[in-house]
């Protein structure tokens, strides 16, 4: 089996590169990330088991370095966990630029669309097991004051895979909801304006009263039932971690 992660810098993302590594049921690790000198200080210059491709998911692009790679050298197996997302700007409807709505809908929306294609095309060719594991979110199913594009983009992917799911009853498809974890996306909710975002209090509750969950945990969780094995057969919302 081998694991793309995107979002490869991300709290969860991270997390799952590092346990990926160590697995011995996992023979190749493809990561996705924007800040090199960030991925350089967790996993250095030279992993055997890791194949990098720094990405501006904000310029989404067809000549993925990852999916070159993958079509030389066409894997058995293979899972996608989706981890980049941005929830960036934090801001109401109204008082977006064009500039931040282009940058959020290529980061959270183009970007998930084109890797998938890319790999449907890829299973499709080589007969590639193929397994796509979706970071869910609340917010992908509740409106929140201040979160607009962040939740749309949610609610666009699930739906997005839905409809792969449909397409391809042979891949399968999860989009798993991890609760509320201790990540950089949690530090940025927390620095929100209240007459931005009037439940930043109850998110600052959560850390103050240490309720968010560990990425490690998730990372463990998402390997375990879905990398490693598979729980159900057909496309799911809204898993909880166990």
């Amino acid at each position: 089996m081998d694991v793309i992660v995107t979002g490869a810098t991300g709290g969860i993302g991270s997390s799952l590169v590092r346990q990926a590594v160590e697995s011995p049921e996992i023979e190749k690790v493809y990561c996705r990330y924007r800040n090199q000198e960030k991925f350089d200080s967790f996993f250095g210059t030279d992993h055997p088991k890791i194949i990098t491709e720094k990405y501006d998911a904000s310029c989404h692009k067809e000549d993925s370095g990852i999916l070159k790679v993958l079509q030389k050298e066409p894997p058995r197996s293979i899972a996608c966990v989706y981890t980049a997302f941005s929830i960036s700007p934090i801001k109401r409807v109204g008082t977006y630029t064009a500039d931040e709505i282009k940058e959020n809908i290529s980061i959270n929306v183009l970007n998930l669309v084109l890797l998938t294609n890319q790999l449907v095309q890829l299973k499709q060719k080589y007969k590639t097991q193929l397994r796509l594991i979706n970071i869910d979110s609340g917010a992908a199913y509740n409106p929140l004051n201040g979160w607009g594009l962040y939740s749309g983009a949610k609610a666009y992917a699930n739906m997005y895979l839905r409809t792969v799911q449909l397409e391809n009853p042979d891949i399968k498809i999860v989009s798993y909801e991890p609760g509320v974890v201790d990540t950089p996306m949690q530090e940025e909710i927390r620095r929100t304006d209240k007459a931005v975002f009037d439940r930043v209090n109850q998110f600052k509750e959560y850390y103050n009263n240490k309720m968010l969950r560990s990425p490690d945990k998730i990372a463990e969780d998402i390997i375990k039932r879905f990398i490693l094995s598979w729980e159900g057969t057909e496309f799911k919302e809204g898993y909880e971690i166990k």
